[in-house]
């Protein structure tokens, strides 16, 4: 298995169906596959260095397919002004990731998954955000989002959060929040590349994982229009919560 990012081919069908649940979610969502994927494939596997970029590499190709079929729905300006603070984020995070990464970086990911999917679970219907495209919030929230994003490979929470206070609807929501991953995967696949995070058993790797990729798009899609969006929500929320104290208590043991 010495071509392959795992060490067999067991580690690898457990990454595939990790790969797989995630992009079930993205579909279904339209966010969440990073934080399924990149937590649960840190909880088995645990290198964030290998994890992230391999797990990145994943995302483009659906991302481009589904920004193409939703580009007429995009403000263009605003995602441009948003991702010039995001580059700025990421410049920081990608270099954690490549040499200064925390002592204990899983835990700290348990901790932003716990806060993210209780925040889903009891107060996203009761506390209401209201932002400007062009204020402050969104700037910072932005740099934050490209922080997590270099270093953890989960960048959805901040931009959540932020359209949420924009009062999007459902439609420019889902479109605008995928050109902003879509910018931001771009960016991150070229500095990754910069800082040497690639190699021939990440690549080869990607690809063979590529089927189960479009499998769950398939799923996803399927279960986007036959349950409801909310309920789907909570269940997505339920679990992000139980991996996060998983990822906690496994770190402070």
């Amino acid at each position: 298995m010495e071509f392959l990012l795992f060490n067999s081919f067991h580690a690898f069908f457990i990454a595939a169906l990790i790969i797989f649940l995630g992009q079930v979610v993205y579909a279904a969502l339209g966010f969440g596959s990073a934080m399924i994927s990149i937590t649960l494939l840190s909880l088995v596997f645990g290198d964030l260095s290998q994890v992230i970029p391999y797990f990145l590499l994943l995302c483009v190709p659906t991302e481009i397919a589904v920004v193409f079929k939703n580009r007429k729905s995009i403000e263009f300006g605003f995602v441009k002004r948003f991702v010039i603070f995001l580059f700025l984020g990421l410049l920081i995070g990608s270099y954690l990731l490549k040499y200064t990464i925390p002592k204990h970086p899983v835990l700290y990911l348990g901790i932003i998954i716990c806060i993210v999917a209780l925040y889903f679970l009891f107060f996203e219907e009761k506390l209401s955000f209201t932002f400007k495209k062009n204020g402050v919030a969104g700037k910072v929230l932005s740099f934050i989002t490209g922080i997590l994003g270099g270093v953890y490979g989960i960048s959805g929470p901040p931009i959540i959060i932020f359209l949420k206070g924009l009062k999007l609807d459902k439609t420019a929501f889902r479109a605008t929040i995928l050109s902003i991953f879509f910018s931001m995967s771009v960016l991150r696949t070229i500095i990754y590349t910069f800082l040497g995070l690639y190699n021939l058993k990440i690549i080869f790797t990607a690809i063979l994982t590529m089927p189960f990729v479009l499998l769950g798009l398939y799923l996803g899609n399927k279960i986007h229009l036959s349950v409801p969006e909310g309920k789907f929500k909570k269940i997505t929320a339920l679990v992000l919560l139980i991996n996060g104290i998983i990822l906690v208590i496994k770190n402070l043991t």
